[in-house]
């Protein structure tokens, strides 16, 4: 009896690190997407509703067809190299439908005058989605420039 009770805690204790563990891959492949500037890669990890809040203007996008064009768009910018999310934590719903991401971001650009890099964290809202990890919302805030005189413009 106490073997079952035990088992059946360790499998209720081991659910949200195994979606946790997906939300990291989900997020993996965003980043290999986003280095390859591969826009399509990108939309089947949004929901259709999907909202993202830009981190230095504060743009909303509504819509994975308008996230996903916005980034098409960033990508075909002579000037962009990449973006980078590393989070830091995720933490699932008790119930198990949702969970929150919080990380850091990283985006850098080859600019005249030289290298710009902003850096900030981020909050992601992830929903499950016929089993898959997808994302609700992200909202970017930037808190560092480093490089070239752009940074005025941003911070």
């Amino acid at each position: 009896m106490f073997a079952a009770l035990f088992l059946a805690l360790a499998l209720a204790g081991a659910a949200p690190q195994d979606d946790a563990d997906q939300i990291r891959a989900q997020r993996a492949r965003s980043n290999a997407a986003i280095a390859r500037h591969d826009a399509a890669a990108l939309t089947p990890l949004y929901v259709p509703d999907a909202t993202v809040i830009r981190g230095s203007g504060g743009a909303v996008m509504r819509g994975a067809d308008e996230v996903v064009a916005s980034l098409a768009a960033s990508f075909a910018d002579p000037d962009f190299v990449t973006w980078v999310r590393a989070p830091d934590a995720v933490t699932v719903s008790q119930g198990g439908r949702r969970a929150a991401e919080t990380g850091h971001w990283l985006g850098r650009w080859k600019k005249p005058g030289g290298d710009t890099r902003l850096s900030g964290v981020y909050l992601a809202a992830w929903v499950r989605v016929d089993g898959t990890w997808k994302l609700r919302s992200e909202s970017f805030v930037t808190l560092r420039c480093e490089g070239g005189p752009h940074c005025a413009e941003v911070l």
